[in-house]
């Protein structure tokens, strides 16, 4: 008999319900994103940890938010042998729990990063699993906080205390994502691209000054602890991860008529909205995502120029969130003063961008007054 703590929403009429309720496609991935605070609660009972990654989400953002996570990504100070050990205690509980290290794919194993995969019976009948990823001896400040019991996910009353990454921590830490191939996603994950770029800019939507300061923060601090820790040679600046990730996001659009995003990101973008999304109220379109890559570029931007001057920090935040609060304002032009208002943002751009200005013709007016901030902000950079 299995003892699950959360068994009462782990059963096929709660999963499906919550699912049809929430406008959820795969109940499946309901369960398990019910499966990792299953799991996060018996691994916290065992020891001083906090998350990470997507399943700290509804923790910083409205009520409203339907995306759903399928892994847990953990932060300790432990060694990767007492963590060990902790799985295995924690196989032998009786939860109906198999626990399985998974072995490195890439050919440079990385002894501060651990994985496991949790396999578990389905409230469907059939085996399932999640996958748990520990970044252990994390000899790194990333600020974190307690959410106290009660806090309801998806109608799943969390009756214990939940430790998350704090909302800038969280920005810092997936914009690394963004550094592909380098201290990122590697190429086997990334059709995770769009759920990165829809919780960054998510959580980019609802910051302030302090927010961004934190968020800045964190991201050079944990950028080194991870380029030291990935030990590579010759080892990455956080220069050459902060370009990586420039290029990377500019990489997702096509600059060619009509302005839109590239084959590959348009696959990964509608997998994404299908599998992870509510399907209730207004869709992700495809438009509101091309508007996050911008922002998320944006952002980008002035995180390189707090890389080159870290003394800016103060007026680079304010700049981004008087940025975000003009975007706000963009939104309301209509008619006449919209198509007035494209070729007054189109002539601010700086003259030597590699496009045709046409191809913006017909594109959201968001998209433009993003596309004009980015490329000015890389002018400044370039003068600089």
């Amino acid at each position: 008999m299995s003892f699950l703590h959360l068994s009462d929403y782990l059963t096929q009429d709660s999963i499906k319900g919550n699912a049809s309720s929430f406008g959820f496609a795969e109940s499946t991935f309901l369960e398990k994103f019910i499966m990792d605070f299953e799991l996060y609660f018996h691994i916290s009972q065992k020891m001083d940890c906090f998350t990470r990654g997507g399943m700290c989400m509804p923790f910083h953002t409205s009520e409203d938010l339907r995306r759903l996570s399928i892994d847990i990504d953990i932060v300790t100070k432990l060694k990767n042998t007492e963590i060990n050990s902790i799985m295995e205690e924690i196989a032998r509980l009786p939860l109906d729990l198999k626990i399985n290290p998974i072995k490195p794919r890439n050919a440079y194993p990385i002894p501060n990063l651990l994985s496991y995969y949790v396999e578990y019976t389905s409230c469907f009948g059939k085996l399932d699993g999640i996958k748990v990823d520990f970044l252990c001896e994390a000899n790194v400040d990333l600020p974190h906080k307690m959410i106290d019991p009660g806090f309801r996910v998806f109608n799943c009353n969390l009756d214990f205390p939940v430790s998350v990454l704090n909302h800038g921590g969280l920005i810092g830490d997936k914009i690394t994502t963004m550094s592909l191939e380098k201290i990122g996603l590697p190429e086997h994950h990334f059709t995770d691209i769009p759920k990165q770029i829809y919780d960054i800019a998510t959580l980019l939507k609802l910051t302030n000054p302090d927010i961004l300061r934190e968020s800045f923060e964190v991201f050079q601090r944990f950028t080194d602890f991870k380029v030291e820790i990935y030990k590579r040679e010759p080892s990455y600046t956080s220069q050459e991860v902060m370009n990586s990730i420039n290029s990377s996001l500019e990489g997702f659009l096509h600059f060619e008529p009509p302005f839109s995003i590239t084959v590959e990101q348009n696959s990964r973008y509608n997998n994404f909205r299908n599998r992870y999304l509510s399907h209730e109220g207004e869709q992700y379109k495809k438009t509101e995502h091309i508007t996050d890559i911008l922002l998320v570029w944006l952002y980008s931007k002035y995180l390189s120029r707090y890389l080159n001057n870290p003394k800016d920090i103060d007026s680079l935040c304010t700049s981004y969130s008087n940025a975000l609060a003009n975007l706000m304002k963009v939104k309301e032009f209509e008619g006449d003063s919209l198509k007035i208002k494209r070729r007054e943002f189109l002539g601010q751009l700086p003259r030597n961008i590699s496009f045709n200005k046409n191809i913006f013709n017909g594109s959201s007016l968001e998209h433009v007054y993003l596309i004009k901030e980015i490329f000015n902000e890389e002018k400044i950079q370039l003068e600089q």
